[in-house]
């Protein structure tokens, strides 16, 4: 049993009819947020072991990576504040990870100015910025990849939470600004 899908999945129309389907208006997020409610109403996932389908994102650019992934921000957003008083708080780790590894890296980069310790205060926010590049070896065994495609997997991870922020801030500001 898994707590939430993406992409593939198989629902009977019962179960998608007691909660009312997909919700149209998410910008991102649809498949987990469905999956949310399908548990709290009673559903169970399961994942099947063994690749199913392959996901074709069909991204070639930067600008298409960076719009995906401050939609994908924006998604977390949109859907912890959904369910921040539900028990199970549903996304606030995942949007509270994206918003402390933004904020950290970036306060020691700008603390570097601030103290004089140019060096270390950079030293230390790229550290924090690329702590991802210590699993290059473990994402190598799980999910059985070149050393290059961990390589920029972990890159990936490194990078990704930015533009999430991104995302995130402008959730806030569309919900703060009327």
């Amino acid at each position: 049993m898994i707590s939430s899908f993406g992409g593939d999945v198989l629902v009977t129309k019962e179960a998608l009819a007691d909660v009312e389907g997909y919700d149209e208006w998410l910008v991102g997020g649809e498949d987990p947020e469905l999956s949310f409610r399908l548990r709290q109403n009673g559903g169970v996932i399961y994942r099947a072991n063994g690749v199913m389908t392959v996901h074709e994102i069909n991204m070639s650019t930067f600008s298409q990576y960076w719009h995906r992934t401050v939609r994908t921000g924006y998604a977390y957003a949109e859907v912890a504040m959904r369910y921040i008083q539900h028990q199970e708080k549903f996304w606030i780790k995942e949007l509270t990870r994206i918003v402390l590894a933004t904020l950290l890296s970036s306060l020691l980069v700008i603390l570097r100015w601030l103290t004089g310790y140019f060096y270390l205060g950079f030293i230390l926010g790229l550290g924090v910025a690329l702590r991802n590049l210590r699993s290059i070896f473990k994402f190598k065994r799980r999910y059985h990849l070149t050393v290059w495609q961990s390589t920029l997997y972990a890159l990936h991870l490194s990078f990704v939470v930015y533009p999430q922020m991104v995302g995130i801030l402008k959730y806030f500001c569309k919900r703060l600004m009327p």
